[in-house]
């Protein structure tokens, strides 16, 4: 049996274009262009999501094996426990205009409502980070500025980390799980759900976005491998899916090698870069053009001619 489908067989399948793209819940990526697919990735590796100029995001994925809570529609199909991953950790590393130095905020399960605000000297091939200053930021703290930098911890439900540098902005809420026990009381765990934001277009950047959702911006609605969620005969379903059809290259091009999670080094890096192409897709399943959408998008957003 087959635990995965090619989200590319329709093209009703494909999400209608927008300025933002995201990742979410275990894990399903849709892209501003409008594709989608699912990403199992790898126990315990940190994956780069978005990076452009001056600015990425990482993220840890963990592998679970969890409860679908109570109206899940997967539910009807007969799937009662998965066996798949999480994104457990965001990593955000930022260059600050007006300093010179990296930002660094991180947020995650272990304090899945406040973040980790660091500063540092450390530049490209340094060596040893030489950590400035750090802080947490919870919800009821004033937002920080350090230049083209603004991070904040917004009280939603029950909390948002939003960072930008004027091109970018990230978004990251912390969400649940259920994970099953000896009793009948499943245990809670945290994960957290990502969404990017285009805040200029991002078909006229110099350098082009990349990454697992970063390279989404291209204005190519391209589908990708989704997970089936049909139920083997335990009521049970093990993920699979690692966005084949709709990335550039392979799942293992986005791993940070590096030990350090806020590393920016990657096969499609350009976070110090200063020009960058699109990805290529011309190897991209059943690929469809809507540059010209996510154009006239954010020329209505932002009050400009269409």
């Amino acid at each position: 049996m087959h635990n995965f489908f090619w989200g590319a067989t329709s093209l009703a399948l494909h999400a209608p274009p927008s300025l933002q793209t995201s990742a979410l819940g275990d894990v399903h990526i849709t892209h501003a262009s409008g594709g989608r697919f699912d990403v199992k990735g790898y126990h315990d590796k940190v994956f780069v999501l978005h990076q452009a100029s001056g600015i990425t995001l990482n993220a840890r994925f963990t592998y679970t094996s969890f409860l679908l809570p109570p109206g899940d529609m997967r539910q009807l199909a007969g799937v009662h426990l998965v066996h798949g991953s999480h994104m457990t950790q965001a990593y955000v590393t930022l260059l600050a205009s007006t300093m010179g130095r990296l930002v660094h905020v991180s947020l995650g399960s272990g304090h899945p409502f406040a973040a980790l605000v660091q500063i540092e000297s450390r530049r490209r091939n340094a060596k040893k980070r030489q950590l400035i200053n750090e802080a947490w930021l919870r919800s009821n703290d004033q937002p920080l500025k350090m230049g083209n930098i603004e991070i904040e911890m917004q009280p939603t439900s029950p909390v948002a980390l939003v960072v930008s540098n004027g091109d970018w902005k990230y978004t990251v809420k912390p969400g649940i799980y259920l994970t099953p026990t000896s009793t009948s009381t499943p245990q809670t765990r945290y994960r957290v759900d990502i969404t990017v934001q285009a805040l200029v277009n991002p078909l006229k950047l110099p350098v082009a976005p990349h990454g697992l959702v970063g390279q989404g911006f291209d204005g190519y609605a391209t589908n990708g491998m989704r997970d089936s969620y049909i139920p083997e005969g335990n009521g049970e379903f093990t993920t699979a899916a690692q966005g084949e059809g709709a990335i550039e290259g392979t799942v293992d091009d986005y791993v940070v090698a590096s030990p350090d999670p806020f590393a920016t080094a990657f096969l499609y890096e350009r976070f110090y870069s200063t020009v960058a192409q699109q990805r290529d897709v011309s190897k991209l399943t059943a690929r469809r053009w809507v540059g010209q959408n996510l154009s006239t998008l954010f020329a209505i957003a932002n009050d400009q001619p269409v």
